[in-house]
């Protein structure tokens, strides 16, 4: 009856004694990493996924594609979707070294270019791409709050192949209903 992740299992076919550790004896690898300035990458990344969700879902919901929109049409856009969300740069905000993190992610000063916007140039790339951004963070098996999910694509209980439940986050799936054929991202 027990429910495996998708990252359990990675680690477990990358080594089934790391995998022992971590997830039977719930042992921590015991390296520390030198003391980091500013937030983590874990940190960073959990800013750079909810902000991915918030502006892509947001652009669903008004169907519009971040793909055929122009930079102000989407910068416009995305302001306005992110100024009403609870985002999780929020959490941050005391933190003291925010400012620079900020910069990293969204806007650095010039001539640096933001992973926001690295993001946006590489989505554009694939403009003529038959699959569309259809759903993100689709969820299954994990009881996770609305706002941190799809509303459209999402299931409570684990899925089951041969016996084996599953449960996980899918980041972003694209989608050609017409051609019946998807794709799926992992952002990392």
């Amino acid at each position: 009856s027990r429910v495996y992740s998708i990252s359990q299992l990675e680690t477990y076919a990358a080594c089934p004694f790391k995998f022992f550790s971590k997830y039977i004896l719930r042992l921590e690898s015991g390296l520390q990493s030198e003391g980091e300035e500013g937030l983590s990458g874990a940190e960073r990344g959990t800013v750079l996924h909810e902000t991915l969700y918030q502006i892509l879902s947001g652009l669903r919901e008004r169907n519009e594609d971040i793909r055929s929109l122009s930079d102000d049409d989407f910068y416009r856009i995305s302001n306005e979707i992110l100024s009403s969300q609870d985002l999780p740069a929020k959490h941050y905000k005391n933190h003291p070294f925010w400012r620079l993190d900020k910069e990293t992610v969204f806007e650095p000063p010039a001539p640096g270019i933001g992973m926001l916007k690295r993001f946006i140039e590489v989505e554009r790339k694939y403009a003529s791409f038959i699959t569309k951004p259809s759903f993100f963070e689709a969820t299954f098996g994990l009881p996770i709050a609305e706002e941190k999910r799809d509303k459209t694509l999402y299931q409570e209980n684990p899925v089951e192949i041969s016996g084996i439940k599953l449960r996980g986050k899918i980041d972003r799936i694209d989608m050609d209903a017409t051609a019946g054929i998807f794709s799926v991202t992992d952002y990392k």
